[in-house]
């Protein structure tokens, strides 16, 4: 499960930045685990951008998790 994957590299320590890769070809990259929030049933991410914007993203829509942990994602 991509949450699942998410959630592993948000508890890496120390944290590393990843990048979401969606299936647009869109990216989306995550700074800090702080600026991340899950809805409650998981099928959703909240990012906040470094512009502070915010992002929501389906993780359905997540094909690639680029980061420290990339071989196991």
């Amino acid at each position: 499960m991509i949450a699942d994957q998410v959630r592993e590299f948000l508890d890496e320590a120390p944290f590393k930045p990843f990048i979401l890769h969606l299936a647009d070809g869109k990216t989306i990259e995550v700074i800090h685990p702080d600026f991340v929030a899950f809805s409650t049933d998981y099928q959703m991410v909240i990012v906040a951008l470094p512009t502070g914007a915010c992002r929501a993203i389906n993780l359905a829509n997540v094909t690639q998790i680029e980061g420290h942990l990339s071989e196991h994602a």
